[in-house]
C-alpha cells in the first residue's frame, strides 16, 4: 500500500496546516476503513481521507498499521 499525503496549506482562516490522505495499492484508490481504522474520515465526493487527529499521529498510525511506502504529493 502507498500512502501520498497532499497538504492544504492555508485552507482555514487561522492558516493551519492540514492534510489530505490518499491510499494506493498497485495504483488503484481504495476503501481502508477496515485496513486503517476510523481515525480516517473518506472526505465526501473525493479520493481523500482526512485524519481525525494531528498529522504526526497519522503517520504513527500508519507505520503502526505496516505501512511504508508513505510519501509526499501535490498541494491541493
Amino acid at each position: 500500500m502507498q500512502v501520498i499525503i497532499h497538504s492544504r496549506s492555508n485552507f482555514y482562516e487561522r492558516n493551519l496546516p492540514i492534510y489530505w490522505y490518499e491510499f494506493l495499492i498497485d495504483g488503484s484508490n481504495i476503501l481502508i476503513d477496515a485496513m486503517i481504522g476510523n481515525r480516517f474520515i473518506r472526505v465526501p465526493e473525493t479520493k481523500y481521507y482526512e485524519f481525525g487527529g494531528n498529522h504526526t499521529e497519522a503517520i504513527q498510525t500508519l507505520t503502526d498499521a505496516g505501512v511504508r511506502d508513505i510519501v509526499e504529493g501535490i498541494e491541493i
